[in-house]
This record gives structure tokens, C-alpha cells and sequence, in this order.
């Protein structure tokens, strides 16, 4: 179980949000929406170590995150909506995989990527391809929970509703859980197990 309990975070001394609670069970699908600035982005960051709260706790499995990530690969994974601007744009794909771990040729072949993708740069990717390339590198690390931030809303709703399809699948068969954060209403009704509203889990 992953548990943020009375987070907070703020900036230049204004609170973003406070006294935030959430709760996410293994291997469920909950989707988040809420108004944009509200803190959303700000919030997964928090979780998945990119950033520390100013105040509360994030538990995995009962045991506080900070305690429990070292210099492994941190158990949360996020999933950005720009892949571009998480990953070095002057290293081939092949360098990009060696840091997540070795390689899985299931995964590669779910995802539809291609072997020779790896000799190219990730500009010479399409916006599809690159964020399939980001799914591959985040599921490498084995992850206990997915972060999906607006992960597929710079595709058309056809490449978005199948890459989701792949999504769930993969994490269906590891029991990865996933926290869908996006404005797409009709996205997340069809992936999600449950829905909640950002406004009502934070100050």
C-alpha cells in the first residue's frame, strides 16, 4: 500500500497544497483529475522523490519512503507528459536503457520497440515512440506503483487508448499500481478502477 499522509508542499513560502491524504492499494488503477495549477504535477513529484515534501509522511508498505529508497531505483515511477525533457538528448537509447537496467525483450516486444530503435537519438523518435521508450525504461526498474502525469495527452485518442491498453496489461500481469492524473474525464472512465478529485484529498 502506498500512503502520503498530511503532505505538504510550498514554494517561495506559499503553501501549494497541505494535509494531504491518499491512499493507493497494489495493483489498482485510480484516476485523478483537478484544475490545472492546483498541484497535481507537484504532488506526483513528491511522491515519486523528485522532490520532498515540507511536511507529512510517504509510506510503501508501512515503511517510510525515504527510509526505504537508497541508491536503488526509486519504487515510484513517473510517467511525464513531455518524455523529451526527462531524458539526456545527446545520449543514443542504448545508454538511456543501461541506466534503468538489463534490457527485456518481452517488455521491448509489448511495447512495440524496435531493436534498432537503440542506435538513434531521441529526437529521431516520434512523440509515441518516445513515451513507449520512457514506459520501457520505468518498467525496468520493477516499480511498485506508476505515476502516469498527463502521460499520453500529447497523442491522438487512438495511440493514446492503445498505449493505455499495453499500460494495463503489463501492469495487470506485475501488479504494478497506476495513478492516471489527467483532464480527460472520458480517459480516465475507461481505465480507472475508481475515481478522485484532487480538491477533496488536500488544504
Amino acid at each position: 500500500m502506498l500512503q502520503a499522509k498530511k503532505i505538504g508542499y510550498r514554494n517561495s513560502g506559499k503553501w501549494l497544497f497541505r494535509n494531504l491524504d491518499l491512499q493507493l492499494p497494489p495493483g489498482e488503477v485510480v484516476g485523478l483529475s483537478g484544475k490545472s495549477g492546483s498541484g497535481k504535477t507537484t504532488m506526483a513529484k513528491v511522491l515519486s522523490g523528485y522532490i520532498q515534501p515540507a511536511e507529512g509522511l510517504i509510506e510503501l508498505g508501512g515503511e517510510s519512503i525515504v527510509k526505504t529508497v537508497t541508491k536503488v531505483a526509486h519504487p515510484i515511477q513517473l510517467i511525464w507528459q513531455h518524455p523529451e525533457q526527462t531524458i539526456n538528448p545527446t545520449w543514443k537509447l542504448s545508454k538511456l536503457l543501461e541506466e534503468a537496467g538489463a534490457s527485456d525483450d518481452y517488455l521491448m516486444e509489448q511495447l512495440q520497440i524496435e531493436s534498432q530503435w537503440l542506435s538513434r537519438y531521441p529526437h529521431e523518435l516520434s512523440a509515441g515512440q518516445l513515451q513507449r521508450f520512457c514506459l520501457l525504461r520505468a518498467l525496468l526498474t520493477n516499480p511498485s506503483y506508476l505515476l502516469a502525469d498527463e502521460a499520453t495527452a500529447m497523442l491522438d485518442t487512438v495511440t493514446q487508448l492503445k498505449l493505455w491498453k499495453l499500460l494495463l496489461k503489463l501492469a495487470e500481469e506485475r501488479g504494478i499500481g497506476i495513478l492516471a492524473i489527467s483532464h480527460d474525464s472520458y480517459l480516465l472512465d475507461r481505465i480507472s478502477t475508481r475515481r478522485l478529485d484532487f480538491s477533496k484529498l488536500a488544504d
